[in-house]
């Protein structure tokens, strides 16, 4: 009997070494996949815990920069979750034996429709950006951002993504681990990031409230600032003219000015009076403005020149591109008004800081009625 069961045992060693085979295959699919599933759910966790350092580190930071870092941590963050939970499902699946199941990805199936090759570019970008926004976002606190800073930081931040794709890639090519290649790349943007601190805290070239154009040639340095009051975000000349009238204020002041525009100094509330018959104030009036049409903001305050004008009033070349003249106006009804002191105003289309500070007069009655509440007494013809 055992010499029929050694011919068989000869006659189909082939077909069982085939089986063997294929058993150890899928022994060793199954392996694999858990191993992946391993890799996978531990940088699912660093990236993790890395976009919530991200967002942490943004804590007492100005308003771009807590902006920018929640945003960038918030995807991070999505990304590791997302690998966590397809991880948990390799490791679950390659120990059961089990090679044909298909973990689910919700972020990489529904967002990016099945493309991994756009899912793995885009989490390399939020993870290269995290790892180096945390010492970056560090460095800059509330009150001491600037242009030159924000621009400083833009740049360190594009180059340690830079170091951190080079060596996402080397490692990629070494080991062909797409996990293993994402934590070298953002190690690499780290520490990157990090010996770049170090640079701009030994030279200063972040530091005090002066545009970095001062680094750049004068031509690069007008295309920049150019480029940025052509987008209506602001520009140098009227960031230095703000900061140097209100050294307490930072950039979030100024971008708030710039961008909300209010007629009062910030935090300031206007006081509603009845203006009584007799009482006379100023207005300045455009060249095609008539007489019997003034506007609806005036002065009691004199002025003798269109810059002063300007300045004080903070009149906007957007609200009047010309001022030729001061009409006076006389109260021949009670006229309720808002009383109070001007606002300062960004003049983008000029590249002009106007500080206000002047007496102004909100009339609060429709520009058809005005004329039955004032009468026209005289104008006033004003130079540059």
């Amino acid at each position: 009997l055992s010499q029929i069961f050694y011919e068989q045992h000869q006659n189909y060693q082939d077909v069982y070494e085939q089986i063997w085979g294929q058993e150890q295959a899928l022994k060793d699919a199954a392996e694999a996949r858990e191993t992946q599933g391993i890799w996978k759910t531990v940088g699912g966790v660093v990236l993790v815990v890395t976009g919530g350092l991200c967002i942490a580190a943004t804590g007492g930071a100005a308003t771009p920069i807590v902006v920018a870092g929640w945003g960038i941590g918030g995807g991070t963050i999505a990304f590791g979750i997302a690998d966590s939970v397809e991880g948990a499902q390799d490791i679950y699946y390659g120990s059961m034996g089990d090679i044909d199941s298909i973990s689910i990805n919700q972020l990489k199936d529904v967002i990016f429709q099945g493309n991994e090759d756009a899912y793995y570019m885009a989490e390399n970008i939020f993870a290269f950006a995290a790892s180096a926004f945390i010492p970056i976002s560090q460095a800059s606190v509330a009150g001491n951002l600037t242009f030159r800073s924000g621009s400083t930081i833009v740049a360190k931040e594009g180059i340690s993504m830079v170091a951190g794709e080079l060596a996402s890639a080397a490692t990629m090519n070494v080991t062909g681990n797409q996990t293993a290649s994402m934590l070298a790349g953002m190690l690499a943007g780290g520490v990157t990031a990090q010996g770049l601190n170090g640079i701009d805290g030994k030279f200063g070239i972040s530091a005090g409230k002066d545009y970095f154009g001062d680094l750049m040639s004068p031509e690069d340095a007008t295309r920049y600032n150019e480029y940025w009051r052509e987008l209506g975000i602001g520009s140098d000349k009227t960031w230095k003219e703000f900061i140097r009238a209100n050294p307490e204020k930072n950039i979030d002041d100024y971008f708030r000015l710039v961008n909300e525009q209010s007629p009062w100094p910030d935090g300031y509330n206007p006081k509603p009076n009845m203006l009584s018959i007799g009482e006379k104030m100023n207005i300045a009036m455009s060249p095609e403005q008539s007489d019997n049409r003034p506007g609806g903001w005036a002065s009691f305050d004199s002025y003798s020149s269109e810059n002063a004008v300007r300045n004080s009033l903070a009149i906007t070349s957007e609200f009047k591109s010309e001022i030729d003249r001061v009409n006076v106006y006389e109260v021949i009804k009670p006229l309720p008004v808002n009383e109070g002191t001007v606002g300062p105003q960004i003049d983008l289309m000029v590249d002009t800081y106007f500080p206000g500070g002047g007496s102004q007069i909100q009339l609060n009655v429709a520009p058809p009625l005005r004329m039955k509440y004032l009468k026209y007494i005289e104008s006033v013809k004003i130079g540059e």
